[in-house]
């Protein structure tokens, strides 16, 4: 009797130099097998991004002969014997530079693991391999938040560490068990909601230096976003006119600025920065730094923490107690009137609470005298 034909029977893998395809499931209607596409590495597997995919046989060898000629099977640099968490870091990194330069990752992934892997291998470069676990994850995150830094920072700290790990697993460098999650501590959430006064804010821009300074002096002087403020370009800066065009969510609008600001971006521009940008870094770190150098000068002057959207929350209510018609204010904000009066209202609740507050405790009932009881 004769056997019956086999349906759907899984191809044989296909080997186009040292490229390397299995079929993992199907097929399709179309007769395409999914097809899982690597390089042998130390009797492993190792998986080259953007090759595995829905193929036919002879569609997935066309497309490795064409991965063949552009380099994708090219092997990384061999990396020496490791016995340290510093040497691991290495290895590694030399294996993320080898795909940073054939593509696989972005060269601003590339830069960010390099300068948190230094930060690793500063607080446990030194530590064996066979004397790494979970422990020595937990130890460099408490040294990392000792040290003062942010938990979202220790946190990438061991990530990176448990990036290079396993890695080193797969190619034989380390022993082949999973590093576990460490405990990060929760930061205190801290509302800093605050409307300084005008002389707070003038205090505040003094203490400041260098670029952020001068964020300070726009962020007053035009009431902008601090976004706005951080994505302005020299173009967008009239020094004749002696205003800037503010770029953000709810569209362009030009602002006035003072002599006195003129005269400063003047002094800042002399000094020949690199780029566009008015401040001369880059707008996530005047975002950033911006913020953190304005929290620190509050700390410095002993006065209650702000934000650069204080700066902002202050300008609108200085236009609004100037009485300026509503049409001016939107135009000058770029947000609604109401807004505004909102902003306005809740700064002087606060200022009379903080006045309340200074006066001291009194018994119920007591009146406090004052110039407002003559009025009939």
């Amino acid at each position: 009797m004769p056997r019956k034909k086999q349906l759907n029977k899984r191809p044989a893998p296909v080997k186009v130099g040292a490229l390397c395809a299995y079929p993992r499931r199907g097929p399709r209607a179309d007769d395409a097998w999914y097809w899982q596409v690597g390089t042998h590495r130390q009797h492993k597997l190792v998986t080259t991004p953007g090759l595995s995919g829905w193929y036919t046989r002879e569609d997935l060898e066309r497309r490795l002969a064409a991965a063949l000629l552009e380099g994708a099977a090219d092997p990384a640099p061999e990396a020496g014997p490791v016995a340290t968490v510093d040497g691991l870091l290495r290895a590694w990194l030399s294996e993320q530079r080898h795909r940073r330069d054939r593509g696989r990752i972005r060269p601003a992934s590339y830069q960010s693991y390099l300068g948190t892997a230094d930060q690793v291998a500063r607080v446990i470069g030194a530590a064996r391999l066979d004397r790494v676990d979970g422990t020595t994850q937990q130890h460099l995150i408490d040294e990392a938040i000792a040290d003062g830094r942010a938990p979202a920072t220790a946190g990438q700290m061991a990530r990176i560490l448990r990036m290079a790990w396993r890695w080193g697993g797969r190619i034989g460098h380390c022993p082949v068990r999973e590093l576990g999650r460490a405990e990060l501590p929760r930061p205190e959430r801290r509302y800093r909601h605050y409307t300084p006064t005008a002389t707070e804010a003038e205090a505040i821009v003094d203490a400041l230096t260098g670029w952020p300074r001068i964020l300070g002096e726009l962020l007053w002087a035009t009431g902008g976003r601090v976004g706005e403020i951080a994505t302005l370009t020299w173009d967008q800066v009239d020094m004749a006119a002696g205003a800037v065009v503010l770029d953000g969510k709810t569209g362009r609008r030009e602002v006035p600025i003072g002599l006195g600001v003129v005269a400063q971006l003047g002094a800042w521009r002399a000094q020949d920065l690199a780029g566009p940008y008015v401040l001369g870094v880059r707008p996530l770190t005047a975002r950033q730094a911006g913020r953190v150098a304005i929290i620190r000068a509050c700390q410095q002057l002993q006065i209650r923490e702000t934000t650069p959207h204080g700066f902002r929350r202050l300008a609108a209510t200085e236009l609004i107690g100037a009485r300026v018609d509503e049409r001016t204010y939107e135009g000058l904000m770029g947000h609604s009137y109401q807004m505004g009066v909102r902003l306005y209202a809740q700064a002087r609740a606060c200022s009379v609470r903080e006045g309340a507050a200074r006066l001291g405790r009194r018994d119920r009932g007591q009146v406090v005298e004052g110039p407002w009881t003559a009025r009939g």
